[in-house]
């Protein structure tokens, strides 16, 4: 008996092994062998039925042989899994779920084997039936169940079980979408990754995609439950779109293994652009030019090469954006939107006038040809047309000025075509506020003053968001000489923009033309509250991005070529403190006397030239109005904070000059413009100051003549410079050169504003 028992235990177990993989011809004959032993088992029958299922005789062998394992056990799992799989397959829903809801497994049994394929694609079924007879929340709970069990059976799973897991995750997780449990969701994915299914790379590929997706586009931050973690060193993330990126990584990672397995380059950008998305979201664009990088050698098309492009703009590296965009004009020359985007780089930050005016006219150029080809009429021109004659006109007007220093071209006739560009571009889009606002910006530089305020105040009725054309019209009533009017109009423009740096440092120009140098102190203390504040949001914002790339680069040691340099920011140092003791100016005149910035704090150097250069001509700006009350110490002591702060400053230097030749130093006045212009030899505030005390101080009015000469051909709008001229001229006993330089003077005096109107910018 033990004997026999032995032999029937050693093949059942052969019959398990070969149902397991499926080898039904020597299942067969095992169980042939098997029935010598025990005719009654239902083994036996289950065995037969299988065989005939995989052998497609659905009907008419398969459930005639489930049906009779049922009814010697009738809670035989593996017969109702079949079962329930052939009324599936023949689409007899209910009874499939009839029997899929008899199995019944114990909570702590492990399936293995045939049983368990067997009891995954049941609940697999059974959720997809489910879903079609409309019962979501009843798939899910089917699909829990299969991610249950497989979670017991996690030595078991193989490359057949994966098909069943994969679809548990992803339906379920679809379901719970729809059904507004996007939290529930999130749970479900982040088990089917931090759960080891036995998964394949392109699997894993999917949930990791699904899930960065989901949260990245519908999990906010109210309802957002970071994943837990037992491991105390394990970061956790603080926000979805930080996890989202996480998850993106590791994507990436798998993918760039996968493309290895498969021995094939990965074209495939739907990762990249998921992360471009939430880097964009995020800030942090310095991590997005990284991501583009790992993916140059993938790039084939202009899109993803604009896009790249897009990324170096946005992290403000100008000169590698303009290198992405020449790529994207070789792969496409006649895309009038890449040219463009390269005349802006040139234009607004590179200071590359002259291709910004071969990009420009190379833009016109396309969308002419193709214009003359479709017989377009200029009401319905390409509508980057404007954009192309606006960045043509820049230019030119750019080329103007900075031929002045060389004066070898006739600028006047330079500006007439930068005019005539613009004109042009209004042609075509009368409604652009841009095209109107450059056509009053030029005539504003060929001091044709009213056609400039008829021009600006159409482009300010368009749009009253941007704050040069507010700064423009304020220039403009100042070239008039209605300086309260243009206090009132800076004051409006305030309203709508408190904190813009330029309309704040315009308003304290304003009050010191007004003669109120303890209003403009106020005005000062203002800027520097604005000051403080933006760069509190700046160190606050630098401090996140900062930290979301620490915690996103530090997971991909793999990919470890996007961690990322942290950036440069200010101290949170309160600079205000210089000007704690303005705050009763305007009450107390009288004690202006006691001000003082000595011993009071001061701003840390910032790391970034753009925030330095900023805080510099704040800190001058500051000095003016001490100067006007005659506060030499307090306005020495803003020049010493600009020159610690920028030490080869040359407006550093020019008002240091001017604090010594205010206290009556002349000769040391004279060397500090001197050294002034050594560091910029065309500071025309210095030249203008140097020449003047080369005058009236040393008497040599041949080097101030010269001084004075070279500030006028390099800008002949100089109404200072040919003031200062007429006294030369007077004293060397030339009345005629010097009632013409008076006369001059006076003329440009009447259209000069309180600021160049250079200064105004002009954006394309």
């Amino acid at each position: 008996m033990n004997f026999q028992k032995k032999k029937v235990s050693a093949l059942e177990h052969d019959i398990e092994k070969a149902r397991n993989q499926e080898d039904w011809s020597t299942a067969a004959s095992l169980v042939k062998r098997y029935a010598k032993y025990t005719s009654d088992s239902p083994l036996i029958a289950l065995v037969k039925g299988e065989q005939a299922l995989e052998s497609d005789e659905v009907e008419s062998a398969s459930q005639k042989r489930f049906a009779k394992v049922l009814s010697m056990e009738h809670d035989n799992v593996e017969a109702l899994c079949l079962m329930g799989r052939l009324h599936f397959e023949a689409g007899r829903l209910t009874e499939a779920l009839d029997c899929f809801a008899k199995i019944r497994l114990n909570d702590s049994e492990k399936v293995s084997g045939r049983k368990l394929r067997l009891v995954l694609e049941a609940f697999e079924d059974d959720g997809i039936a489910l879903e079609k007879l409309k019962r979501p929340a009843e798939a899910v709970s089917s699909y829990e169940k299969l991610l249950i069990v497989a979670k017991r059976s996690l030595a078991h799973l193989n490359e057949k079980t994966a098909p069943f897991v994969e679809t548990a995750i992803l339906h379920s997780s679809t379901i719970l979408v729809h059904l507004d449990d996007v939290p529930r969701a999130v749970q479900v994915l982040r088990e089917g990754i931090r759960t080891r299914f036995a998964l394949p790379p392109a699997t894993v590929l999917k949930i990791l995609q699904e899930l960065g997706e989901l949260l990245m586009l519908k999990t906010s931050s109210l309802r957002y439950s970071p994943p837990s973690s037992a491991d105390d060193s394990v970061y956790i993330p603080r926000s979805p779109l930080e996890e989202a990126l996480l998850v993106f990584l590791l994507a990436e990672e798998v993918r760039t293994e996968l493309s290895l397995q498969e021995h094939e380059d990965e074209r495939d950008t739907t990762i990249v652009d998921s992360q471009c998305l939430g880097y964009t979201r995020a800030g942090d664009y310095a991590s997005l030019v990284k991501t583009f990088e790992r993916q140059l050698a993938t790039f084939q098309d202009t899109r993803t090469w604009f896009q790249f492009a897009l990324s170096l703009y946005c992290a403000k590296q100008y000169s590698q954006a303009l290198i992405a965009l020449k790529e994207c004009n070789t792969i496409d020359p006649n895309n009038p939107s890449v040219l463009l985007l390269c005349a802006r780089v040139c234009y607004n930050h590179l200071g590359l006038i002259e291709d910004c005016i071969t990009y420009s006219r190379q833009a016109v150029l396309t969308m002419d040809a193709v214009e003359r080809s479709t017989n377009t009429t200029d009401a319905c021109k390409h509508p980057l047309h404007a954009r192309a004659l606006i960045g043509l006109g820049a230019g030119l007007s750019g080329r103007a000025e900075s031929l002045q220093k060389g004066n070898s071209r006739d600028r006047k006739e330079l500006h007439r075509e930068a005019l005539e560009a613009f004109l042009g571009a209004y042609a075509c889009d009368p409604n652009d506020w841009n095209v109107l606002f450059a056509i009053s910006l030029e005539y504003a530089k060929i001091r044709d003053i009213k056609k400039a305020m008829s021009w600006a105040t159409q482009a300010l009725k368009l749009n009253r968001d941007n704050p040069e054309i507010w700064r423009l019209i304020i220039l403009l009533w100042t070239s008039e000489a209605k300086i309260e009017k243009a206090l009132d109009i800076c004051q409006l423009a305030l309203s709508e923009h408190p904190e813009n740096n330029e309309l704040l440092h315009l308003r304290v120009k304003l009050l010191l033309c007004e003669g109120r140098p303890h209003q403009a102190l106020k005005a000062v203390k203002e800027l520097m509250i604005v000051y403080n504040r933006r760069m509190e949001r700046l160190d606050m914002r630098c401090e996140g991005i900062d930290c979301l790339a620490r915690s996103v680069h530090s997971s991909s040691q793999r990919t470890s070529s996007v961690a990322r340099s942290k950036k440069g920011t200010f101290s949170r140092t309160k600079s205000i403190g210089h000007f704690a003791e303005l705050s009763d100016l305007r009450s107390q005149p009288s004690d202006t006397h006691q001000l003082t910035i000595s011993g009071l704090p001061t701003i840390v150097t910032p790391v970034l030239n753009s925030e330095r250069a900023y805080a510099v001509r704040m800190w001058l700006q500051a000095a003016e109005p001490f100067l006007a009350l005659d506060e030499v110490q307090s306005a020495l002591g803003c020049v010493q904070e600009a020159r610690r702060l920028d030490p080869s400053s040359p407006d550093a230097l020019f008002f240091l000059g001017k604090v010594e030749e205010h206290s009556g130093n002349l000769d040391t006045a004279i060397d500090v413009y001197s050294r002034a212009l050594r560091v910029d030899d065309h500071h025309e505030r210095a030249k203008i100051s140097l020449a003047r005390l080369c005058h009236t101080h040393r008497n040599d009015l041949t080097l101030a003549e010269n001084y004075l000469t070279t500030v006028i051909r390099n800008n002949s709008n100089s109404h200072e410079a040919w003031n200062a001229l007429g006294h030369v001229f007077k004293s060397k006993k030339d009345p005629a050169k010097a009632s013409e330089c008076f006369a001059l003077a006076l003329k440009l005096q009447n259209t000069a504003p309180a600021l160049p109107f250079e200064m105004v910018e002009l954006k394309i």
